[in-house]
């Protein structure tokens, strides 16, 4: 702008550098404006008073619970810095190389003006600026930088229904996670095939259709700035369709009716077995001596038969189970 009127150059760079210059004999104009452009992007940055030197907001994600260090970007000497002001989005942190934040323990300065942040929440997400001053009081750098604290992607639980029906639903979630995104992979026909997904609601819950089957080896990967986390669509190997599950209970039952028909006859047979055993027994009696009587002990009168050894039947085998005498 000069004198009411807007005035503008264009200026193209000489080397490989890409930096243009423009000069001004008298004052620099408080409103120069220089504009950087290609065929796909355009930006704007408004010059400093005092030649101050200024570069675009830098953008930064760390997870929650990171100790975060902001550095100078540029290049400037500890002989030339006499007051460093670190705000966040325009409250005060530091002054004249100390922290005059309330909080104290979440922030700490070195001597080179780097700025530590300690255990970042996400409510210290936000604009960081530094602006030095020299020794005059002139301000000659001023730097910005957006720090965004996120929480990691939590486990990733996909389900899927085990049915003959078409059109099968799989679902994939995930408990917690800040700005997550989901991103579907599978293989068809010997290709990769992939979807994002967004979830509708804070839930964290995205579904994919599939009309037929659904593949072997699907995929949900659930991600963020800050983690990643991918898992595989459970498999059906155990389902079987309504025809087979019939047969195969039919099956089971007609194998245990057979089992139990086999048992029982064999008891059966056996039973008639024992019913036929006939035993021939030869004996003689004889009258023995009875012991001695003893002062304590009853007399004994008993009759003892003495038996020959029983001479085993060569046409069939008795188990001595089988015996009784009467």
């Amino acid at each position: 702008m000069f004198n009411g009127t807007n005035q503008s150059m264009e200026s193209s760079p000489e080397s490989e550098e890409l930096t243009v210059h423009i000069q001004f004999e008298n004052d620099v104009p408080e409103e120069l404006i220089c504009e950087a452009s290609n065929a796909v992007s355009k930006i704007r940055t408004e010059a400093l008073a005092c030649g101050v030197a200024t570069e675009d907001m830098e953008q930064r994600v760390y997870r929650v619970g990171a100790t975060v260090l902001l550095e100078l970007r540029q290049n400037v000497s500890a002989s030339e810095m006499d007051d460093v002001h670190w705000k966040l989005n325009g409250q005060l942190i530091s002054k004249k190389r100390h922290i005059t934040h309330q909080n104290k323990e979440k922030y700490s300065m070195f001597k080179n003006s780097t700025l530590q942040i300690h255990d970042g929440r996400k409510t210290d997400s936000g604009n960081y600026s530094v602006i030095i001053y020299n020794s005059k009081g002139l301000h000659i750098v001023e730097e910005k930088t957006h720090l965004t604290f996120l929480e990691p992607v939590s486990e990733v639980r996909v389900w899927r229904p085990c049915s003959e029906h078409r059109n099968i639903t799989v679902t994939c979630s995930v408990e917690s996670g800040d700005d997550v995104h989901f991103l579907w992979t599978w293989m068809f026909n010997g290709t990769n095939q992939s979807m994002e997904s967004s979830p509708e609601s804070e839930e964290l819950t995205v579904h994919i259709q599939f009309e037929n089957d659904v593949p072997e080896e699907l995929i949900c990967e659930a991600s963020n700035a800050v983690s990643k986390i991918r898992t595989n669509a459970p498999l059906c190997r155990g389902y079987l369709s309504t025809l087979a599950a019939a047969v195969l209970f039919l099956t089971v039952v007609l194998g245990v009716g057979f089992v139990t028909v086999i048992r029982k006859m064999r008891k059966d047979h056996k039973k008639v077995t024992e019913e036929n055993i006939y035993l021939d027994m030869r004996g003689f009696t004889q009258n023995r001596t009875p012991p001695e009587q003893s002062r304590t002990s009853p007399p004994d009168n008993s009759t003892y038969d003495i038996f020959r050894p029983l001479q085993q039947n060569s046409s069939s085998e008795v188990d001595v189970e089988d015996v009784y005498v009467l």
